[in-house]
């Protein structure tokens, strides 16, 4: 097993059957569909997180756009690809190059351990 899969062995799923509590970084990430949040969070982004109640170590995660971490935090892959578009990049190509795999194995890699649905 190779390192990206077994960072992905501590994902927590978000496709059950079952209603997700958004956490946190969910709700952070999904504010972000409003124009005067998107103004607000790129003026100050440790003070958007802050308000949000995100923890350092997410914070941390939110303003270097780790998403492996973000989602290892319990982000879901569609809420934060709401923050990376702010910076126009596609959350699954940050972690393709995060994980040191190509877009496609990456977008299998998360299909196949049920991190995105399948279409």
């Amino acid at each position: 097993m190779n390192a990206a899969n077994q960072n992905m062995q501590s994902l927590p799923r978000h496709y059950s059957t079952t209603t997700v509590q958004e956490c946190a970084l969910d709700r952070l990430c999904h504010s972000l569909e409003v124009p005067e949040n998107r103004k607000r969070f790129k003026a100050f982004p440790e003070a958007y997180c802050h308000s949000y109640g995100l923890t350092r170590e997410e914070t941390h995660a939110v303003t270097d756009l780790d998403v492996l971490r973000m989602l290892q935090l319990g982000g879901c892959v569609q809420r934060i690809a709401l923050l990376t578009s702010l910076y126009g990049m596609d959350v699954l190509e940050i972690g393709a190059e995060q994980t040191g795999l190509e877009l496609e194995a990456f977008r299998f890699m998360l299909l196949q351990e049920g991190y995105i649905p399948s279409s």
